[in-house]
């Protein structure tokens, strides 16, 4: 016999435990019930609980509210096949043996206090205490807001517990997880950013634990103006001086650089040093403002956990030597250096940089700059910003080429997952299949390797939604997204598994999650061109057509050697806004670079029919046919359409139907 199972953290969710959800006529009637399921078994008096909802209408219409309620509420509760209400002359009260509520299972398990309890009191917390129930009466009102505090203390209590038990017992990605969870509820909670601060150093992440400093800092001064306190700056400076000590005590080698034994050895982040700019000069005021522009941009580069910048003594110390780029990154086992100039005209500032790969002596780009001191700082920023941009894609293309070149016997699991990652770059049925299997015994070989998991899930999900792989199909959807999930799990600060979990979260329908996914995404990498490019695909996905454009656009710019995927993206986003030219330009593109991408194929499609090109539109369905026989329109709207937004998902309808898509036989595709 079904129960009733009730959810009202973050909001109000009802469903009996079979699972099939209830609906309710009516806010009030909503509230009702969570009042009475808060307090199980307590009897209340009629006037009471009218008076706490309809407490600004005379005595008389208020009962007879009540009245009317709890006759709306009988009826939404009757799926479930129990009297849930008890009712006794004047009083009123809920049966809790009928009721499983997430707030009784918090309040059970901080009772406990036990820290061996206390992991699933994160996951019960979804938000706060019946969100978006304001404004219903002055009465419960002031009643919400103190069960708000009272239940949001409870959690935040029981998770610093737990937090405090998982340092004490050493048990960091564990812990990074909890004062994570933390700070999503508060942001303000200083002790969970120092925990965090922590954790990091114990795992050799000193510039994860920085960066936290600087999360943490900013935080506080925007919300209350206000420095962190001592303890914190002093886990900072014990940060500081780990950075400091590992970068002047160490030599690494990265993708430049070979073994002992002349094999290629991959790097485990992109490297690159940062020299001091010329002046062209011997004025020494010119050459300090050369260094400290140089140094701040280090500083600024620095910040970024995924990347290895050599610190300024050794960069600036062999410039000295009169030593050039090349020879430079060859004595410090990095790829890429930045190098440039700075001279002064006035009261301006003629500043140029250039990226160089230095294996190849190639620039990767060079960039001017008319600055004034008012504008240094935003000059800096842009070329901080161009830098990660490039080191997020330049660099992964050639490792990624590199490695497709090497047997599969001689690789490791770091290996393998690049090699699968390369193979899932290139959106095919063979390379899916391929990318696979190395990624599947990337997790055999070591199953606590987040990397390998998410591009698994990645990859499956990639060939579910396109018809890619016969043993594959909409039911192993889910299992997938838990892989993906699993690689958070593993390491919560992983921000291409964000990415990920959005994109999955769209194929599954789910597309609010799917934003939250990508923009805790561009947390973590902000800097990182395909996060932005994957905020941008779930934005498109909810009808923030304006926004999305303007992030891809973004992303390109971050991006000059960028992959199919970016031409993608950029012709979903303007499909929202009917720019049926550039969408073909696009998806051209797109298809150029990878002939055998779906997505790119139904925008090229939809471009024609947008541009009365019956005939081409005709062609292009006929390509995308040949390559996935069983592709139809119901397919393109769980692949590439828009979730969260119905009105754009039938118009998609209507221009592949126009165009000869077959329709499908499953979900109507009005949906």
């Amino acid at each position: 016999m079904p129960g009733l199972n009730l959810q009202l953290f973050g909001g109000f969710e009802a469903r009996t435990t079979d699972g099939a959800a209830l609906s309710f006529s009516t806010k009030k009637t909503k509230a009702l019930l969570a009042y009475l399921a808060v307090h199980p078994g307590k009897s209340h008096a009629r006037n009471s609980l009218a008076n706490l909802l309809w407490g600004d209408s005379g005595d008389e219409q208020a009962r007879a509210s009540l009245r009317q309620t709890l006759v709306y509420l009988r009826k939404a509760l009757a799926p479930t096949g129990l009297d849930h209400l008890v009712t006794q002359d004047d009083l009123v009260s809920i049966d809790p043996a009928t009721l499983q509520l997430d707030v009784a299972m918090v309040e059970r398990l901080t009772a406990n206090g036990n820290p061996d309890g206390l992991e699933p009191v994160g996951e019960l917390y979804r938000g706060d205490f019946l969100e978006e129930f304001d404004l219903l009466g002055e009465e419960f009102n002031d009643w919400l807001r103190a069960e708000r505090v009272r239940l949001r203390g409870l959690v935040t209590a029981a998770l610093r517990t737990l937090l405090a038990h998982y340092e004490a017992t050493d048990q960091g990605a564990r812990g990074i997880r909890i004062a994570n969870r933390l700070l999503e509820i508060d942001p303000l909670q200083e002790h969970a950013h120092r925990a965090l601060m922590r954790l990091y150093l114990r795992q050799g992440e000193r510039a994860l634990a920085l960066k936290q400093y600087e999360i943490c800092r900013e935080t506080l001064m925007r919300e209350v103006d206000s420095e962190p306190d001592e303890e914190t700056k002093r886990v900072w400076n014990e940060a500081r001086a780990a950075r400091l000590n590992h970068d002047e005590g160490e030599r690494r080698t990265f993708s430049a650089g070979r073994s002992d034994s002349g094999m290629f050895r991959l790097p485990d982040r992109p490297s690159i040093a940062v020299l001091s700019l010329d002046t062209f000069s011997n004025d020494e005021e010119q050459r300090f403002l050369a260094e400290g522009i140089a140094e701040d941009i280090i500083t600024q580069l620095s910040r970024n956990s995924a990347l290895t910048v050599m610190a300024r003594t050794a960069t600036f110390s062999l410039r000295d030597k009169g030593l050039g780029a090349k020879e430079i990154a060859n004595e410090l086992d990095v790829h890429y250096v930045l190098e440039g100039s700075v001279r002064r005209a006035g009261d301006m500032l003629l500043i140029s940089a250039q990226l160089i790969d230095a294996e190849s002596g190639n620039h990767v780009w060079a960039e001017r700059y008319d600055t004034t001191a008012a504008t240094i700082y935003s000059t800096q920023d842009d070329i901080v910003e161009k830098i990660v941009g490039t080191l997020f894609s330049e660099i992964r293309e050639a490792e990624k080429a590199e490695i497709l070149r090497r047997p599969p016997s001689n690789l490791d699991v770091y290996e393998l997952s690049l090699r699968g990652l390369a193979r899932k770059h290139r959106l095919g049925p063979e390379s899916m299949q391929l990318a696979r299997e190395d990624l599947q015994r990337a997790v055999e070989l070591d199953p606590e390797y987040a990397p390998a998991w998410l591009y698994l899930g990645w990859v499956e999900a990639i060939a579910i939604v396109f018809k890619w792989r016969d043993d594959l199909d909409f039911s192993h959807l889910d299992d997938a997204i838990g892989k993906v999930e699993k690689a958070i799990e593993l390491d919560p600060v992983l921000a291409t598994a964000y990415q990920a979990l959005g994109l999955l979260r769209q194929f599954n329908g789910d597309a609010q999650g799917a934003l939250e996914a990508a923009k805790r995404s561009v947390e973590l990498g902000p800097g990182d061109a395909d996060n932005l490019l994957f905020l941008a695909r779930a934005q498109a996905s909810v009808g923030e057509f304006d926004q999305a454009i303007a992030r891809t656009r973004h992303a390109i710019a971050l991006n000059p050697s960028r992959p199919s995927y970016y031409d993608y993206y950029l012709s979903r986003s303007l499909w929202g806004r009917d720019e049926f030219e550039e969408i073909n330009r696009a998806a051209n593109a797109c298809l150029t670079k990878t002939p055998g991408f779906t997505a790119c194929r139904v925008f090229q499609i939809v471009s024609h029919v947008g541009m009365g090109q019956t005939g081409q539109a005709s062609k292009a369905v006929a390509a995308l046919l040949e390559q996935t026989p069983s592709f139809t329109v119901e397919d393109a709207l769980t692949s590439v359409g828009f979730p969260g937004d119905e009105n754009s998902n039938r118009r998609l309808a209507k221009q592949l139907i126009e165009a000869g898509l077959p329709q499908g036989k499953g979900r109507p595709v009005t949906q």
